[in-house]
């Protein structure tokens, strides 16, 4: 966290897509400490001090909304205020915390179905982020061997940790729906510094 000014806050956390309940976790936490959600993003979340209010938040994911008003007024007619939506699909809301309210008034996805409806949308993303690693890692590895070019097989690499970083994910919405703890998995802060690096010395060597 990087303070601006004396009321307001700057995250720079980040976090994959099959964490967003983590998110909602960490929204909760600093709204209970007084900070309140202004701008929710990827790479760039605003807070403002307010000790007057409460709130509990929630994350929706539609990154194609045919109707965006009526999908905000849905929203609105359970209760949840509208903060702001990422370019990459993510729909911030928020509700007036009280002690009143009952477990399926805290959460914006009350059944199963539509609760997995909505991680899908995200799921087939990386579905096919598994599967073009899972094609390209062996091509470049043995375009690498065949040619004898040490850029191409750290461009394999780059493929495979792509691969289980995004498997990983995967596997780990899989195992939480069948109510099995989640396996340790590659943190984003982590696998995208490795990646850049290995590109750049690829470059280099090229």
């Amino acid at each position: 966290m990087n303070m601006k000014e004396k009321d307001r806050k700057v995250s720079h956390k980040i976090y994959e897509a099959w964490e967003y309940e983590r998110e909602i976790a960490d929204l909760n936490k600093m709204s209970e400490e007084g900070w309140q959600l202004e701008k929710g993003g990827c790479f760039h979340s605003v807070f403002r001090k307010n000790d007057k209010v409460r709130y509990i938040y929630q994350l929706d994911y539609t990154p194609r909304l045919q109707d965006k008003d009526r999908y905000l007024e849905l929203f609105s007619e359970q209760g949840w205020e509208y903060i702001n939506s990422t370019i990459n699909g993510w729909h911030y809301f928020r509700k007036a915390y009280s002690e009143d309210l009952s477990e399926e008034e805290k959460v914006i996805y009350t059944d199963k179905q539509s609760l997995y409806e909505m991680q899908n949308r995200y799921v087939v993303m990386l579905r096919a982020f598994v599967a073009l690693a899972c094609v390209m890692a062996p091509l470049y590895l043995f375009m690498g061997v065949m040619h004898q070019e040490p850029a191409i097989m750290i461009e394999a690499l780059v493929f495979v940790i792509m691969g289980v970083f995004m498997g990983l994910g995967l596997l780990n919405v899989n195992r939480a729906r069948k109510g099995m703890k989640k396996l340790p998995g590659i943190p984003f802060i982590v696998a995208y510094p490795i990646i850049i690096l290995l590109l750049v010395v690829a470059i280099i060597i090229l």
